[in-house]
């Protein structure tokens, strides 16, 4: 009876959440409601025994989701005098015909949702009680799949081009919001800047411990919850600390490092699928005695792939930037 009541009492908090996100007035106050929802959705996802999803669900949904909306709320905050005078105006003359357009098109929204929300729970009710799916196939061929965790096995051997397709999907967002980013750049970080004690001391112990629990996960990833994705999404939590506290840039990071590691993931994944195919096998198709180091060498390449397209996507600090030229203006 508790749990059932705990089942029910997260179900109302994650609906009355989700709407004051969706509804807050301010943006500040939608930003901060996001936070406790996607740390209760993950505990949600660990109630429903999928500890993958809870630990990517903690770490991108409730940490780098948060930090990009925090960002993305700076800079309306950050808006021109000009801009936010020409809101004024407009928000000023607005009639009362147009205030009930838009309460008319939040009545529509809503009703949609209901009427989407309720064929998703009626196709829930109708699921077979009993459904195996594929797992008893994952089983009988988990030991020749190179991964003791039946979910590292499907996304990294039975349906490895998924896996595959989704790093390369990562990757050209990544050039798509680069591209968008060249007409205005992030401001340069100076190493010189001085930063709070408190939060230099609080990175500073903070960001290893991250390193670790990665590359925990990444290991144990193989047998049990976590992986690549879980320990990318860990590590680019301490690149966004890093940004928030403005360290300086690494001498050794180089605009060819970070492009080295951006296609990482993607290049060590192909060229695994390639050689194996060379050899007469299928796409993907491991040998079972190399299975596992070839599965641990994607996942490692992935991992660092994941973190630094992740950061990136953050922030852009990672991209070069040129420094100000001593003969005259900016070059």
């Amino acid at each position: 009876m508790t749990v059932w009541a705990f089942d029910i009492l997260a179900l109302l908090a994650l609906v009355w959440l989700a709407w004051r996100a969706m509804t807050a007035r301010r943006i500040e106050v939608a930003v901060v409601t996001f936070l406790p929802y996607g740390l209760l959705m993950a505990l949600v996802w660990a109630r429903l025994r999928a500890p993958d999803i809870a630990i990517a669900e903690a770490a991108i949904g409730a940490g780098l989701t948060t930090a990009l909306l925090i960002a993305a709320a700076n800079r309306i905050r950050r808006r021109s005098a000009y801009e936010r005078a020409a809101d004024t105006a407009a928000a000023s003359s607005r009639s009362a015909d147009a205030r009930l357009g838009g309460w008319g098109k939040q009545l529509v929204g809503a009703v949609l949702a209901c009427v989407v929300g309720g064929l998703l729970a009626a196709a829930v009710a109708n699921l077979p009680a009993q459904q195996a799916g594929l797992s008893p196939q994952v089983e009988a061929n988990l030991s020749d799949s190179g991964a003791g965790n039946p979910v590292t096995a499907v996304l990294l051997n039975f349906r490895g081009y998924d896996t595959l397709l989704e790093i390369a999907v990562l990757l050209l967002a990544l050039i798509g919001v680069m591209q968008l980013r060249r007409e205005t750049p992030g401001p340069v970080v100076s190493a010189e800047q001085r930063h709070s004690l408190v939060l230099d001391s609080l990175v500073h112990v903070i960001v290893p411990l991250i390193v670790i629990v990665s590359g925990y996960l990444l290991w144990r990833g193989g047998d049990a919850p976590g992986g690549a994705f879980q320990a990318g999404a860990l590590l680019a939590g301490a690149g966004v600390l890093l940004i928030l506290n403005k360290q300086a840039r690494p001498a050794w990071l180089s605009a060819r490092v970070v492009r080295a590691f951006v296609a990482a993931g993607l290049l060590m994944f192909g060229g695994v699928a390639l050689n194996v195919m060379w050899t007469g096998r299928n796409l993907l198709e491991y040998p079972i005695e190399l299975a596992k180091p070839l599965i641990l060498a994607i996942e490692a390449a992935a991992t660092v792939s994941i973190a630094v397209i992740l950061t990136m996507l953050f922030g852009g600090v990672l991209t070069p930037h040129r420094a100000p030229s001593l003969q005259g203006g900016a070059s």
